[in-house]
């Protein structure tokens, strides 16, 4: 490949008809009768970087592992790696960042910081057989800030002795807010004055437990008010009180405990009136 040529250009290589030739038990000329043996390479870059966030998706305060990895591409070994990733707004190191470096020379990775730094890394050189030799760096880090937030390393943060990366780095990681509610009724359709079993299912995203969970449900619609006997129950830990009144037009669940990656549910019978359909939102 010649020197100089750009990334991500391929190159092939085909033997010509004829180009494969021979001498038959008889004497005759034998040869390739089309093009065949087509090959193929594509150029790639001499030093490049790759990122991750594991998982990609945590709820607020949570945490998630964040891997860069350093390839080199050269026959050559790589000295002088020196790398500055700066965090997004809203992501920070967490309270213990857990920092790992395959990279050689020095990582600085603090609790509450908003940058990684390695300076003096280095990479040996790649075997003859393989394409590149790599090295990871992790770290962990968390948010509280709901959206997705995209962690990039610019070429202008990257330097070593094979130069720097050809463009930007990048990886997002998407933030919840932990706490999520669904709403079903059981059944579905009913006629004025029919009863329907309402249920409302809690999920705790997060990897902490949740306290004082708390659910106040005072969307019901025109001519839907909870059932006399509201058969009230909840599968929520903490012994949470529950505010199920009926003929009343809201329902409240108050200081249930939830556990990380837990569900619990909330459930009271609805009755109706006048001419549906009724909403409960």
């Amino acid at each position: 490949v010649p020197a100089g040529t750009a990334s991500n250009v391929s190159f092939t290589n085909t033997i010509a008809q004829g180009s494969v030739t021979g001498t038959g038990p008889g004497g005759d000329g034998v040869s390739n009768p089309d093009t065949t043996g087509t090959a193929g390479i594509v150029t790639v870059d001499s030093i490049a970087v790759s990122k991750s966030f594991a998982p990609g998706s945590i709820a607020q305060g949570g945490t998630s592992t964040l891997s860069i990895v350093v390839r080199n591409r050269t026959v050559n070994p790589v000295t002088g790696v020196d790398l500055t990733d700066n965090l997004p707004a809203g992501v920070a190191l967490a309270a213990n960042p857990a920092p790992t470096n395959g990279c050689g020379g020095t990582l600085q990775a603090f609790p509450g910081d908003t940058a990684v730094r390695l300076t003096a890394g280095s990479l040996g050189a790649r075997p003859d057989a393989s394409q590149e030799t790599s090295c990871t760096i992790t770290v962990r880090v968390t948010s509280t800030t709901v959206g997705s937030h995209a962690n990039t390393i610019q070429p202008a943060n990257f330097t070593s002795s094979a130069g720097t990366i050809s463009g930007n780095a990048t990886a997002s990681l998407n933030v919840t807010t932990g706490i999520t509610g669904t709403k079903s009724f059981l059944p579905t359709a009913v006629t004025p004055g029919g009863v329907s079993r309402a249920t409302v299912t809690i999920t705790n995203a997060s990897n902490r437990q949740l306290t004082n969970v708390s659910l106040d449900d005072s969307g019901m619609g025109a001519g839907l008010v909870v059932a006399n006997p509201a058969n009230t129950a909840t599968s929520c830990a903490g012994s949470p009180t529950l505010v199920v009144n009926p003929g009343a037009t809201q329902a409240q669940m108050q200081g249930a405990t939830l556990n990380a990656g837990a569900s619990c549910t909330f459930s009271f019978d609805v009755t109706t009136s006048g001419t549906g359909p009724w909403t409960n939102s």
